[in-house]
Parts: C-alpha cells; sequence; structure tokens
C-alpha cells in the first residue's frame, strides 16, 4: 500500500510546480505521463481491493492515519522538488 501512495510523487510534482510557479511552463509529455502514472496507481489499487487484500481496507480509525502521512509524504517531498528545481 505504500508503494502506490508514494508513487503519487509523480503527479504532486508537476502540479505544484505548475501552481507554484506561473512562470514555469509544464508540458503535454508530462501532464501525459502524469495520466499513465496515476491510471497505473488506480490500476494497482483497484486490482488489490479486488483480489481481496486487506491491507489497502481500513479496518479502524487508527489505519486510515498511515495513508495520510504517506500522502501528506509524498506532497511534502514534491514541495521540496519543486522549490530545489
Amino acid at each position: 500500500r505504500s508503494e502506490v501512495l508514494m508513487a503519487t510523487v509523480h503527479v504532486f510534482v508537476p502540479l505544484l510546480q505548475a501552481l507554484t510557479l506561473p512562470s514555469s511552463r509544464v508540458g503535454g509529455r508530462t501532464w501525459l505521463s502524469c495520466g499513465l502514472s496515476c491510471a497505473a496507481v488506480l490500476s494497482v489499487a483497484r486490482r488489490s481491493a479486488a483480489s481481496g487484500d486487506a491491507s489497502l481496507l481500513a479496518s479502524s480509525p487508527a489505519d486510515s492515519l498511515a495513508p495520510a502521512a504517506l500522502l501528506c509524504s509524498a506532497l511534502l517531498y514534491s514541495l521540496g522538488r519543486v522549490r530545489c528545481s
């Protein structure tokens, strides 16, 4: 599950670059790559859920904190990548 959530970095970086650095231009090939990456992440998550992998499902409120922390980590890492470039 963590690998799937951390793969969102590939979507966050160009999205944050487009939002925080209006003078920089994000090309169409980059957005296409983001779409493919997002589709792959969703495909893996859907396959895991369909096969009954309980690790993708939160069984308690505490279990929902881990995915939120991973997404926050991916977002902060992406922000650091954009600010360093």
